[in-house]
């Protein structure tokens, strides 16, 4: 609901809506919701681009493994937007977003390996190495399906007639 805020899609854009969801989600453990929040710190929500409040939503997401808020949280750290510029951090992230799949990650941290010393370099491909990710809890990533399905309309709940006042016979003569 909260996409279909940011997007538009099948009601009125309204991206405070929108954070008010993604929060609401966020707050129960939703790594993707996390995502959502930083991306709109990011474009600017309130007016203009928050990087700081973009980066502390992208480091949450990204502790739980997705590899779009790994990626964003390491360009920030690469130039030093919203956080201190930190290589080191730069490389773990876009290895870390590299690992999960993505080619332009493992792009950029082969670029900032070049600049790092081997003894920085070898201990951030340790904890690259050795990084699990946070688990989510379930209920905030997972929506149980009604009984019957999604595909299935439930019955609507029958409805009682309503009662008719009954007709009093007419008077009898005394």
């Amino acid at each position: 609901l909260g996409a279909m805020y940011e997007k538009g899609n099948g009601v009125t854009k309204d991206l405070n809506e929108a954070r008010r969801l993604y929060l609401a989600a966020a707050d129960k453990g939703n790594s993707n919701a996390m995502h959502n929040i930083g991306v709109l710190y990011a474009e600017g929500i309130d007016g203009k681009p928050d990087f700081k409040s973009a980066s502390q939503w992208f480091r949450k997401s990204a502790a739980y493994g997705t590899a779009d808020s790994q990626y964003n949280l390491a360009v920030l750290y690469a130039r030093g937007i919203g956080v201190d510029r930190n290589l080191s951090e730069a490389y773990q992230w876009f290895a870390l977003a590299a690992k999960a799949g993505d080619a332009d990650a493992g792009k950029k941290r082969d670029e900032i390996a070049a600049g790092l010393d081997a003894r920085t370099l070898a201990a951030v491909r340790h904890i690259v190495d050795t990084w699990v990710p946070d688990r989510a809890p379930e209920e905030a990533m997972t929506v149980k399906a009604p009984a019957g399905g999604w595909d299935q309309q439930a019955e609507p709940a029958k409805r009682k007639a309503p009662q008719r006042a009954q007709s009093r016979p007419a008077a009898q003569p005394i």
